[in-house]
């Protein structure tokens, strides 16, 4: 495994808005300062790492699923608190295109993925002991641009395109058997259903974003109980759509808006009366906002990640304090494959791209260096945070000032030796040791009303 620390170029530029979304985001604020990256080598060489999915387990460990390009094998890895696991779950011919991965309340992973051989879509399940693979539906030239999703109950739901009849498809398991239907008939070929995302409300029922080549728009789809509706939310055939839905299940999507031979990342979100669709230019320009991935924390402010196609950059752009910001996280040649984002639990974001110049998968992962979340301790079961965590050069943690006074801080090593102290009146935040081997170490503090726990994972 290799990392190397990025010093993200950091670029800001004042969003064109064809309509101004609501008065949160409002341009005018001041950039949010560069995050500092750390890309991972996860697996290769050997061209592998197309198509990644990546998804946080309960645990918040990340894993991803993608295809080895040279086998077209549908492979998966998971971080398992000291290094990257690799393993395949499909070998057939020619098969792990376009994954969607997703994880169970159990933290068992799902895959969703196209079979090229059988023009068919797949399903990937880990049932504890090994995995376990099915067709979905081979009835045409089908499955490409698959997203699952699933349900409080753990049952799986799929949005993919029809090639042979250019419709978008929607499969879901109801407990016994996976029902298919058409949500949007478009024409043969080359119709509706392209770059198709999926999310599902609480209730369970599936919002799908999705590209119409036969009229040049990106379309919205969701089912109300009774039937579905069907929304143009802008034009510009997309390269590669992205919906998430916040807390009041307003739909967000970003996407790549078409013009000519160039492309803009654009963001969209049906907000304010009758639910309107608004919609903003992130990035302008160029060969921009290719195969986005779309996050969003619990503020709702949107963060997004694409391809820079006519300068083969990973971007990074997220929205704070009234204005987006970007990041460049790494440059590479020339690529077309998708790039995959997740939010961690303090909201650090997680990338994961194929890279073009080496061939290989890469997961990057974006800290605020300036950053430590404070830990007040008012909580006696409270468990400790350390920012970064996973870390690779070293972190921190930050006590509130009322705790600090006669605080002590031990780390210890997986075999129970203690390789780090801190004690007396304590500064306002302590720096963790920055040379410690990778691993998982416990940290404990010792305060006026008992001792607190936590635990730091060192990337070597």
């Amino acid at each position: 495994m290799m990392i190397r620390p990025r010093s993200a170029v950091h670029r800001y530029r004042p969003a064109a808005s064809l309509v101004i979304l609501a008065a949160s985001l409002q341009l005018g604020a001041p950039p949010c300062p560069a995050l500092t990256w750390d890309v991972t080598t996860v697996d290769g060489p050997g061209d592998v790492g197309a198509y990644a999915s990546i998804a946080l387990d309960p645990a918040g460990s990340p894993g991803i699923a993608y295809c080895a390009s040279s086998t077209d094998d549908l492979k998966y890895a998971h971080w398992s608190g000291g290094t990257w696991l690799t393993e395949t779950v499909d070998a057939a011919a020619r098969t792990g295109w376009y994954t969607s991965l997703a994880f169970d309340a159990a933290g068992r992973p799902r895959i969703a993925y196209w079979d090229l051989t059988n023009s068919a879509l797949r399903y990937a399940r880990w049932t504890g002991a090994s995995w376990s693979t099915e067709t979905v539906d081979n009835s045409a030239y089908v499955g490409q641009c698959c997203s699952l999703a699933l349900d409080s109950l753990g049952n799986a739901a799929i949005s993919y395109y029809d090639y042979t009849n250019g419709d978008l498809r929607y499969a879901r398991w109801d407990g016994a058997a996976w029902r298919i239907e058409v949500v949007d008939d478009g024409t043969p070929l080359m119709g509706a259903g392209l770059y198709t995302s999926l999310v599902l409300d609480a209730q369970a029922r599936p919002h799908i974003s999705y590209a119409d080549h036969t009229t040049g728009r990106l379309r919205y789809a969701t089912w109300d109980g009774v039937a579905w509706s069907l929304e143009t939310v802008d034009g510009g055939t997309p390269i590669g759509t992205s919906i998430r839905l916040d807390a009041d299940r307003v739909p967000h999507i970003s996407y790549a808006y078409q013009f000519g031979q160039g492309s803009h990342l654009k963001y969209a979100a049906r907000t304010g009366p009758g639910g309107i669709w608004q919609a903003q230019i992130v990035h302008a320009g160029g060969q921009v906002g290719l195969y986005s991935s779309l996050a969003l924390p619990p503020n709702g402010d949107p963060c997004i990640l694409s391809w820079d196609l006519g300068h083969g950059i990973v971007d990074y752009d997220w929205f704070s304090a009234g204005a987006w910001s970007r990041d460049e996280i790494e440059t590479m040649g020339w690529t077309d494959q998708w790039c995959a984002l997740a939010l961690g639990a303090t909201g650090e974001p997680q990338a994961a791209y194929r890279s073009a110049t080496e061939q290989d998968l890469h997961y990057a992962r974006g800290t605020d260096p300036a950053a430590a979340p404070e830990v007040t301790l008012a909580d006696p079961l409270a468990a400790l945070r350390v920012f970064p965590n996973p870390a690779r050069a070293g972190a921190a943690l930050r006590l509130a000032p009322s705790v600090l006074a006669g605080a002590r801080l031990r780390v210890f090593d997986a075999l129970g030796r203690e390789v780090a102290a801190a004690g007396g009146s304590g500064p306002a935040a302590w720096a963790l040791p920055s040379g410690l081997p990778g691993g998982v170490y416990l940290l404990r503090v010792q305060v006026e009303d008992g001792v607190r726990s936590g635990r730091l994972v060192v990337i070597p």
